[in-house]
């Protein structure tokens, strides 16, 4: 399992963010289709940012249940509906001329069909069951940092149930390369900026020769460079021309074998 997140200042969800929670999801509806449909005709969305006043529109009626702790759903009884038909390979008669029992009886299988899909939901983000019961109606305040939403899309692309993650459960399942509490949570490319090794160079000066002067050059001989003896000592990255810092060279205190550069200025963008 990827390494996740640890609790980092608020940031927005990016694509890549939605992208990486779509994954896991799908490896959960993936499992869950096989186990009851047999020639499912169902999608999921790729997600989408929830604001918050968003999350308290979808909160605001019964329709919006806990069924993780911070993991909630939201089902119209028509989503439920079309689900429950195409498991039991069934079409809905009117509601007119179904007899309690009948309707009892779907409703029950509708529940189980949910509470399945929430459990496995459940294991893959490893949370437990709400305290005050699996069912319960969303408080709004439970994505008072808004969140994430996923729509589970019949044939047609109507939404029949939605899959809805305040934003604090959904940042704990983001993979992180790098876990760094001052970055406010970064993205791969910096994480990999991070690990990358460069290498310095101080530049001590250049000297122009001719050819004859240079296959002439014995031991003992003095070279005379461009570069003034209180002059600051250009320091590059990775071979390159460019200064990113300048400095001054001294013999190291801790021994007389090495040299060390005092940094005098620093241009690093």
């Amino acid at each position: 399992m990827p390494a996740l997140q640890s609790s980092l200042p608020w940031r927005p969800l990016a694509e890549r963010d939605l992208a990486s929670l779509k994954s896991r999801i799908d490896g959960v509806f993936s499992v869950w289709l096989s186990d009851w449909f047999s020639e499912p005709s169902l999608t999921l969305s790729k997600g989408r940012y929830l604001s918050t006043v968003a999350a308290d529109s979808a909160c605001s009626s019964t329709s919006c249940q806990e069924f993780g702790n911070g993991l909630w759903v939201r089902i119209l009884d028509q989503g439920r509906d079309q689900l429950v038909a195409q498991a039991l390979d069934f079409q809905f008669a009117a509601r007119s001329g179904e007899s309690v029992q009948v309707r009892s009886m779907l409703e029950s299988f509708g529940m189980r069909l949910l509470q399945d899909l929430a459990q496995k939901l459940r294991t893959c983000f490893q949370i437990g069951e709400p305290d005050h019961g699996v069912g319960a109606t969303a408080e709004p305040r439970a994505f008072k940092q808004g969140g994430a939403s996923f729509d589970l899309q019949g044939a047609n692309q109507e939404t029949l149930l939605s899959i809805l993650l305040p934003y604090e459960l959904a940042a704990k399942q983001i993979p992180s390369p790098v876990a760094d509490a001052r970055s406010g949570g970064l993205t791969s490319r910096k994480a990999a900026l991070i690990d990358s090794v460069v290498s310095l160079h101080a530049k001590l000066g250049r000297a122009e020769l001719t050819l004859p002067d240079l296959s002439g050059l014995a031991l003992g001989d003095v070279i005379r460079l461009d570069q003034k003896i209180n002059q600051d000592l250009a320091i590059c990255i990775n071979g390159s021309e460019q200064a990113v810092a300048r400095g001054m060279l001294h013999e190291s205190t801790e021994s007389s074998a090495s040299m060390v550069l005092q940094l005098t200025s620093v241009s690093i963008n």
